[in-house]
């Protein structure tokens, strides 16, 4: 597409991730705050997507929720010891994180 404009897919499959896991989430376990968070990140994501879809440079807002993901499934990995999802979801974020901070 010209304008410079670059589909960001990598972001919006991420966003839409966390934002299914959220839901996910709820209808396992009857969790709201999995459903609240994981709602809410992945439409941020989404949002933060269409930014770096427009301007490659405009990632801050990717990188700080991809960091913010890792650190929150981080630290439910180490407490529940379960690769899926919190260990899954710490490694998609910090490559979405690095993959973000390194272009």
């Amino acid at each position: 597409m010209s304008g410079g404009y670059n589909t960001d897919y990598i972001s919006y499959i991420y966003g839409l991730l966390v934002l299914f896991g959220g839901i996910f989430g709820y209808i396992k376990s009857h969790s709201l705050p999995s459903l609240l968070v994981g709602v809410s990140f992945g439409l941020l994501i989404l949002y933060g997507g269409y930014q770096t879809s427009l301007n490659k440079k405009d990632a801050t807002i990717s990188i700080v929720l991809a960091i913010l993901v890792a650190l929150i499934m981080g630290y439910r990995f180490m407490l529940t010891g379960r690769f899926m999802p919190g260990g899954f979801i710490t490694l998609v974020s910090v490559g979405q994180a690095l993959r973000l901070f390194l272009t």
